[in-house]
């Protein structure tokens, strides 16, 4: 068979994927319970009155695919937990969103090791560990 070139048909072979889409929920949710599933870690409680104090902040992306919530303090972007697929692609949004409201650095917090390797190539490097217990007086006395 003869190689065809350029020339003819031929079906797509890069994907291009969609821009992503950010919609901001006000309240918290079963939805975004269920989104965020471990990511949730044992905050669950405080990270949902939080969004529905509106201390944090709750984005469902891509229709649900992806979940972010995040909070800013002082002139950084806290990004308290995401779960979901894209991440690089929603960190370049935050830091483009950062950047538009003056915002010069970010912090995002997880257990997952992993994410490490991922958030180095944008410059993250790990600044502390934090371990949390529950006080318990009869444990500890």
């Amino acid at each position: 068979m003869a190689d065809p070139g350029c020339a003819g048909g031929g079906g797509s072979v890069l994907r291009v994927p969609p821009p992503l889409t950010f919609e901001k929920l006000e309240r918290w949710t079963a939805e975004a319970e269920a989104g965020l599933g471990d990511a949730l870690y044992r905050d669950r409680d405080e990270i949902a009155s939080g969004v529905d104090s509106g201390a944090l902040e709750l984005y469902r992306i891509d229709g649900g695919r992806s979940w972010l919530v995040t909070r800013v303090y002082g002139s950084d972007i806290i990004v308290c937990c995401y779960q979901g697929d894209r991440l690089r692609e929603v960190c370049r949004v935050i830091a483009k969103r950062a950047a538009e409201l003056g915002l010069t650095g970010a912090r995002f917090y997880t257990a997952r090791p992993g994410l490490a390797r991922l958030l180095a190539e944008f410059g993250f490097t790990e600044q502390l560990r934090m371990y949390r217990a529950r006080i318990n007086p009869d444990e500890w006395l």
